[in-house]
């Protein structure tokens, strides 16, 4: 359990990373938590803390961040990208605490 106010991520060189979780698109909506960072410019995923391989990855130059829409969870946004083959890419998550979530969206604002 997180108390308000604690935080559910470190800093890191280049921005910091955490904990988050996403909405499956594909997995009948099914929500996964995830190793998410904010590395510069790049916004992106792995399955662990410990893990390489990027999942996903948004360009924070072409993205937007946003409180969800018809989400009923707690503490839930989204991060709204165009795709590099046109139209747009839309990831919903969720963070542990209104702190958390005002501070990941104001890091992929950044």
């Amino acid at each position: 359990m997180v108390l308000e106010g604690e935080t559910t991520f470190r800093k890191t060189p280049n921005g910091f990373a955490g904990y988050l979780n996403k909405r499956s698109k594909t997995w009948k909506q099914k929500w996964m938590r995830r190793w998410f960072h904010i590395d510069g410019k790049s916004f992106y995923y792995t399955k662990g803390e410990n893990e390489e391989d990027r999942l996903q990855e948004f360009d924070l130059t072409l993205a937007s961040v946003r409180s969800a829409r018809k989400v009923v969870r707690d503490f839930c946004f989204e991060v709204v990208s165009s795709a590099p083959n046109g139209g747009m890419r839309k990831m919903i998550l969720q963070a542990s605490s209104q702190t958390d979530m005002a501070l990941w969206m104001k890091g992929i604002t950044d």
